[in-house]
């Protein structure tokens, strides 16, 4: 199904139209390899096998990994009319040994508002007064997962254009480092080393 017609037949008017679209209709986190849908996968897994799906095929599918929902969440709120960019959490810039996580901000006059649909135990809209604590919730996140992520650097790069057709893993970290870098956490730094 193409966006437009996703738009027009689900009445998607904003992030909540469509984070309870994705909802009601059982999307999942995970990926499709050799024709079976996979959701117990890791860095090394989508760092190896992933290629950037096409928006209408993950609609088709209803599965795709947060690189995928990013982009497509960023050209259902273009087509919308909604201001929003995508944002890359990467640690330590190794995607093959560290998760990595992309998501996507809407930006409101008075606030950020986080569409969080990937992450699946976080799933949901989060409203922010300040982007930078939408970055260290994530960063939280991440560490509740994988607490050896404690000891690695964080850098987070903002793509205001959605991604290009067909790239792989190793050719978006390429294109993130040529990206804004909008927050750093180092982890020399050890004065903010724990605190978030």
């Amino acid at each position: 199904m193409k966006l437009n017609e996703l738009i027009k037949n689900f009445s998607i008017k904003d992030e909540k139209d469509l984070f309870n679209f994705f909802k009601e209709n059982k999307f999942e986190w995970g990926m499709v390899i050799d024709g079976k849908k996979e959701n117990n996968i890791g860095p090394k897994t989508y760092s190896k096998h992933w290629t950037l799906i096409d928006p209408e095929k993950i609609i088709e599918d209803k599965i795709a990994i947060c690189w995928d929902y990013a982009n497509l969440e960023k050209s259902i709120f273009d087509k919308l009319g909604l201001r929003s960019n995508i944002y890359y959490l990467v640690f330590d810039d190794d995607i093959e040994n560290n998760p990595s996580h992309c998501f996507t901000i809407l930006e409101r006059e008075n606030n950020v508002v986080l569409f969080e649909y990937s992450f699946r135990q976080n799933a949901n809209i989060y409203v922010e007064k300040h982007i930078e604590d939408i970055f260290k919730m994530i960063i939280n996140w991440c560490y509740n997962n994988f607490d050896y992520l404690r000891d690695k650097d964080v850098t987070v790069y903002k793509f205001t254009d959605i991604f290009q057709k067909d790239i792989d893993a190793k050719e978006l970290l390429n294109l993130a480092k040529n990206q804004e870098i909008v927050f750093v956490k180092s982890f020399n730094d050890r004065n903010n080393l724990n605190t978030y």
